[in-house]
């Protein structure tokens, strides 16, 4: 897949997390219980769906990061190809090539080798960046949660209290 096609898969992704993150808050200070509950449980939905886009970003980060390294094997194994056909040709011809020349025509002759392995190195670096983004927005939430937990447990010490 191509950066753009990449682009494509990610972009909805993250912006549904983002959505799902920042339309969740926790109720004004004049809530009842039942409203605190009910927000609660939103959270909880919300919190459930970016745990499910974030698994599914890991699937896809760990099947990039794989191709990113057998693309760059790919690309350093034909460079080394290269220099033993480039020190192979030199003792055909009897003609001298200093190591800087052999780098060179190594370096041409896998090219689109190097080409992919950067490529697969941009894709892999997009996909992380996405990672880090439902990250945070998996933590916003479950603080957010966690904050929701707390006022229900203060609300039910403060009744608590006056019965």
């Amino acid at each position: 897949m191509t950066e753009e096609e990449f682009k494509k898969t990610l972009n909805p992704l993250v912006k549904e997390v983002l959505e799902l993150r920042f339309e969740s808050s926790l109720p004004n200070s004049y809530s009842t219980p039942q409203e605190v509950l009910d927000s609660l449980l939103l959270t909880r939905q919300r919190l459930d769906r970016v745990e499910g886009i974030y698994l599914e970003i890991l699937g896809i980060k760990g099947r990039i990061s794989r191709k990113a390294s057998e693309v760059s094997a790919i690309a350093e194994e034909a460079w080394a190809n290269a220099l033993v056909s480039a020190r192979s040709a030199k003792t055909v011809s009897n003609e001298f090539m200093g190591p800087r020349e052999r780098y060179a025509d190594a370096d041409l002759a896998t090219l689109e080798h190097k080409r992919a392995a950067r490529q697969a190195v941009r894709v892999s670096s997009l996909v992380e960046d996405a990672a880090d983004v439902v990250r945070t927005a998996l933590k916003g939430l479950n603080d957010l949660r966690q904050d929701h937990l707390t006022w229900l447990r203060t609300l039910q010490f403060n009744s608590s209290l006056e019965t």
